[in-house]
């Protein structure tokens, strides 16, 4: 099984390097209205290089993520309704790999309070939304999943913003997690969002950007990312 699930992260990260294709500066592209129908089909990517947002149109999501943690990698399984799992397989000798958890994963955090997870239901688990946080045995080398705190939505990857608040992305808007048990809700998407599906996103300074089909969103928030204070969708000049 171990073999198995490196040999797929493995592929699926090389696939979406080589499908990738660069594209300008997103502060260079052009300020446009939301889309009312979206019918594009390419989905953007984005991603820092020394301070400079960039995008690439490739693959929208891996549907495998992975973290080296606590002696090992955790492996993550997104395949739809129908199932996920939360795996961890030992990078020491004479332990057998692990599955502890039969949700789908999205994405990991690793923080100061451990390992955390966000994770969906599936028709093997309890349905919603949540955060995880990975906790291990503290007698052998195993590991279990809890419940951190419910999400209103379907999450998509975490993106750090300070040391004490986590922006989330998700399906239907933009999260902070208070790194507690609870989560505020600090952008809800509209009609262009949803028929633009988010991809991914990063922080540069207060600002959020989007990666989307078609389209980088711009959300520019205040120094608490407790609201968002201008909004912009850009355009690539060249496709």
């Amino acid at each position: 099984m171990r073999a198995l699930l490196l040999r797929l992260s493995w592929v699926l990260v090389l696939i979406t390097r080589l499908s990738y294709a660069d594209f300008d500066h997103v502060e260079e592209w052009v300020k446009t209205s939301p889309p009312s129908n979206n019918t594009k089909s390419n989905r953007f990517h984005v991603y820092a290089e020394q301070g400079v947002v960039l995008a690439r149109e490739g693959f929208p999501k891996d549907t495998v993520s992975s973290i080296t943690f606590a002696h090992g990698v955790f492996v993550g399984l997104d395949n739809g309704e129908w199932g996920g799992g939360l795996f961890y397989l030992p990078s020491l000798p004479g332990i057998p790999p692990e599955r502890f958890s039969n949700y789908r994963i999205a994405d990991f955090l690793q923080g100061r309070d451990g390992l955390f997870a966000l994770a969906m239901g599936n028709m093997e688990t309890a349905p919603g939304a949540r955060i995880l946080k990975v906790v291990k045995d503290p007698k052998r080398i195993a590991f279990s999943a809890t419940n951190v705190v419910s999400l209103p939505f379907n999450p998509i990857s975490f993106i750090e913003a300070t040391e004490t608040h986590v922006l989330i992305l998700c399906s239907e808007g933009i999260l902070l997690w208070h790194r507690a048990d609870t989560v505020s809700r600090v952008y809800e998407s509209d009609n262009a969002w949803k028929a633009s599906g988010p991809v991914n996103a990063i922080v540069l300074g207060q600002s959020v950007y989007i990666g989307m089909r078609g389209f980088v969103v711009k959300l520019q928030f205040d120094s608490q990312f407790e609201s968002v204070v201008e909004k912009q969708w850009l355009a690539p000049k060249r496709l």
